[in-house]
């Protein structure tokens, strides 16, 4: 069953950009078939490492959302690569509310009619955050919108913050593990010598 991968983490300088290179890698080194959409219009980093697509973008235009923007149609590409290959999407920082209206009013998360379900799609968001209370409240505020149709893998990354400890302890996140039931990863921090 082809997948989407979104990786994102709204926040900038969280690595995204790494995350995607590590699941192309992944793929490259086990002959896995994908199409990257690198949809940074200010800094398509990882197009320039492997080979993708650059010019779909999740943004909004004069306060309008993405799905009434003349970008709605080349978001929609993304889907049809779906029906054939795994594509992974790397996201900008900021674009929560322009990707959600693209998901959520073309109802491809809604089971049984909708075009997710019916073509055996599947979506994953990939959120990547440094475990600081600005990026876990953005972690939250993803699942809530998503009303757990959208599975979510956290992604702690530890090369810019080794000591999650305290977010154990916050009640709202103990209260989402719960509900949501989402997975966690960690990407370790690289030691430079």
């Amino acid at each position: 069953m082809p997948n989407i991968h979104l990786v994102g983490g709204e926040k900038g300088g969280i690595g995204k950009s790494l995350f995607s290179c590590c699941l192309c890698h992944y793929c490259d080194e086990h002959n896995l078939k994908y199409e990257l959409v690198d949809t940074d219009p200010l800094n398509p980093d990882v197009a320039r490492i492997y080979e993708g697509i650059t010019d779909i973008h999740f943004r909004a235009t004069e306060s309008m959302s993405i799905i009434n923007s003349k970008e709605a149609a080349k978001c929609d590409l993304i889907f049809e690569m779906a029906l054939s290959n795994n594509v992974i999407v790397n996201l900008p920082a900021n674009v929560h509310d322009s990707v959600s209206y693209w998901i959520l009013d073309n109802q491809l998360l809604e089971h049984g009619d909708g075009l997710v379900s019916g073509a055996g799609v599947q979506i994953y968001q990939w959120f990547l955050s440094n475990g600081s209370y600005t990026s876990i409240n953005l972690f939250l505020q993803s699942l809530q919108t998503y009303e757990g149709k959208l599975p979510h893998i956290l992604v702690r990354n530890e090369g810019l913050n080794s000591d999650w400890s305290a977010l154990e302890k916050r009640k709202d996140w103990q209260d989402a593990k719960k509900e949501y039931n989402f997975k966690e990863i960690i990407l370790p921090g690289l030691r430079v010598t």
